[in-house]
């Protein structure tokens, strides 16, 4: 039965006192103190990560991701390459359809493959985002949360801590996501399982995390029960190496207080069902504690048996609220430079990845033409199949710079390769128009069409660098 409140079950509370555990980050100056000491000990001279992706690949198939379940709402997604100390993880973002402007970071957690092929709880989750229009940052853990990452535990040196191979990947994906899109109106971290236990650990070091919802992810090491290898966990969940003060052992309800600062919140849920870990009611060692400290940790205990037991009901009550309502189908359609229904023709298209301010963060341009200007035989062109009779409203976006085309030639066909409307476009100025996801689409006319298809073709027949980025289409009903 789910306790539907952000509170500690009043039975808990209620129940004997325990021995009061010793925390010690209860002020904001000794969370400033801990949070720069666990820094050092895991980054050392070269402090909290800055670095971007190594690479970033748009467009990637979202067969990649192996859901168990179909992913709703889901326009795209693309890949980073994150690489530390020599091992590579894979970090995804899932772009909804329609956007709310919310980033959720997702943590997979063990013995998954890198996917959410073994983990129907996280693709719940991941699922439940993107149906009320977050984007998804998904990042596995190292060698894909298999057994074999235990052997990483043994990489340790002077200057080299392995919680990095669990932490880096993460924190490196979502400066690259920041930097190469706006900046979202929230940033939120979750995980089950060991995703769970490193959205703990990244909450607690890294204030740009404003929520946490750790799910099935820890317990404090005191509480763990040694005879249960799972409840007992693994040699980076043992928090080796972590101090609060140079001697002091770190333990988890100090990370749950960092995760609160700076007016930050954090609900932590577990299952008293638990096949796995973190099971029974335990948390009544230090919940009340905690509460009396801050009202911005809280706890939330279900009864699910099973591998973590979350339910979707839970989610749904607990983090759903924050990731927003749900949003209605789009009438909006949006058709990016690396997406299907996209091609170019001719030899001069070069595909420009990491595109600051692009749709998907790509584009398509034209070249050696930036100097002089094209022939007209260079052509992209976006196709919207199965789209009803009637007025149409339809958008271009691109990114504006000095060396564009100022009299780029456009045009809009219906199926038959009718042209319905053209005009040229002075792409060194930004599109004014429409905002949608972050960016704008500049409206280049309203045709009405027949006949099942639309599309908008553009040419380098022009006087400077020709910007193939993204169309949109907006179905009737119109605004005017």
């Amino acid at each position: 039965m789910l306790i539907p409140t952000f509170l500690v079950a009043a039975a808990i509370l209620q129940a004997s006192a325990p021995p009061a555990m010793k925390l010690h980050a209860t002020t904001a100056s000794a969370i400033t103190a801990i949070r720069a000491r666990l820094v050092n000990e895991i980054w050392g001279a070269e402090g909290f990560p800055r670095r971007l992706a190594q690479e970033t690949t748009t467009g990637v198939s979202p067969a990649l991701l192996e859901s168990p379940t179909p992913l709703v709402n889901l326009r795209q997604v693309d890949r980073y390459l994150v690489v530390t100390d020599g091992n590579a993880v894979l970090p995804m973002v899932l772009r909804p359809t329609t956007p709310n402007g919310k980033l959720l970071m997702v943590g997979l957690g063990h013995s998954t493959a890198g996917t959410l092929a073994q983990s129907a709880v996280t693709a719940q989750l991941v699922n439940l985002a993107l149906e009320r229009g977050a984007t998804v940052l998904f990042t596995p853990m190292p060698l894909g949360g298999t057994p074999a990452h235990d052997a990483l535990g043994t990489h340790r040196t002077s200057t080299f801590n392995p919680v990095r191979y669990f932490l880096d990947p993460a924190i490196v994906a979502l400066n690259t996501y920041l930097s190469q899109n706006p900046a979202p109106a929230e940033i939120i971290a979750a995980g089950v399982s060991g995703g769970g236990w490193a959205t703990v650990l990244l909450a607690a070091l890294d204030p740009r995390i404003e929520k946490s919802f750790p799910i099935a992810g820890s317990l404090p090491l005191g509480l763990r029960d040694p005879n249960r290898p799972s409840d007992y966990g693994d040699w980076e969940q043992r928090l080796t190496g972590l101090s609060v003060d140079g001697h002091t052992q770190l333990d988890y309800p100090d990370l749950y207080l960092m995760a609160t600062s700076d007016g930050r919140t954090q609900v932590q849920v577990n299952n008293d069902a638990d096949t796995c870990c973190f099971y029974g009611t335990r948390q009544i060692a230090y919940a009340a504690q905690l509460r009396a400290l801050t009202s911005n940790w809280s706890f939330v205990q279900e009864s699910a048996p099973g591998l973590h037991g979350a339910t979707i009901a839970t989610m749904t009550t607990v983090i759903g609220e924050t990731l927003a309502a749900v949003v209605a189908p789009s009438v909006d359609r949006v058709i990016d430079d690396s997406g299907s229904g996209f091609v170019v023709t001719g030899p001069d298209w070069v595909h420009r990845v990491e595109e600051t301010g692009a749709w998907g963060g790509d584009i398509h341009h034209t070249a050696p033409q930036c100097a002089g200007g094209g022939t007209g035989l260079n052509v992209a062109t976006w196709t919207f199949s199965d789209v009803p009779d009637g007025e149409v409203e339809i958008g271009l976006t691109w990114t504006a710079f000095e060396n564009r085309a100022t009299n780029a030639p456009v045009e809009i066909l219906d199926g038959a390769d009718q042209i319905l409307l053209s005009l040229r476009l002075d792409q060194r100025q930004p599109p004014v128009g429409i905002a949608m996801g972050g960016k704008v689409f500049q409206v280049i006319g309203r045709p009405h069409v027949r006949g099942g298809a639309v599309k908008v073709r553009l040419t380098d027949d022009a006087d400077g660098c020709v910007i193939a980025d993204a169309a949109m289409l907006r179905l009737a009903p119109l605004s005017r």
